[in-house]
């Protein structure tokens, strides 16, 4: 399993067959998938949605990068960090976030150090020049945790996604290359990112 990035308490690795069991405790938990567009996972749909993510690995160029996010302690998988490119052409460059933790992991800081090791290693690493995040208005941890990580919010949508059946209202938040900065990540100096854009 390759390690992609590694911070102070968790790593972001690519996948593997055998983690569908731990992607299914939490795309299986009524409280992870309440305001999300997709779930609850079967088995079958976990161990799907790791056959995919493992296959889309090796998409050259890739469009859609899925990494594990496990604990440095004992490599216990407790969640995912996911990035999608938008393939039409007026996003070119552009590529949504998305991120994914057991409930029993919840407001332990995990989420913003995955958010952190993220950033740099899709900007360092691809083309991609612009992220996009999106939250439901309901989720006020997603919100806050991108803005702490650097995001700005560019929009507020009224009754925009169906989740089980009801309109909700969303935010969108963005990123881009040039606005990433040690603040946010703590992973790159400024001169480094300058030479990058």
């Amino acid at each position: 399993m390759q390690i992609v990035a590694q911070g102070p308490r968790i790593y972001l690795r690519e996948m593997s067959p055998s983690d569908w069991k731990a992607v299914n405790v939490y795309a299986s938990d009524p409280k992870v998938i309440e305001l999300q567009g997709w779930g609850p996972h079967t088995e079958n749909d976990s161990k799907d949605w790791v056959a995919l993510a493992i296959r889309e690995a090796s998409v050259k160029p890739r469009k859609m990068f899925y990494f594990g996010i496990c604990l440095n302690a004992d490599d216990q998988l407790i969640g995912g960090a996911s990035v999608q490119r938008m393939t039409d052409p007026i996003n070119y460059g552009t590529a949504e976030i998305g991120l994914y933790l057991r409930s029993d992991q919840w407001r332990q800081g995990y989420g913003r150090e995955a958010i952190k090791l993220l950033i740099p290693h899709i900007f360092e690493n691809t083309n991609i020049h612009r992220l996009v995040g999106r939250c439901r208005e309901a989720n006020q941890a997603s919100a806050r945790l991108l803005e702490s990580v650097g995001f700005r919010k560019e929009g507020h949508f009224i009754r925009d996604v169906l989740i089980r059946g009801k309109l909700t209202n969303s935010y969108s938040f963005a990123l881009l290359k040039e606005e990433y900065n040690t603040s946010a990540t703590e992973h790159i100096s400024l001169d480094r990112l300058q030479s990058l854009v």
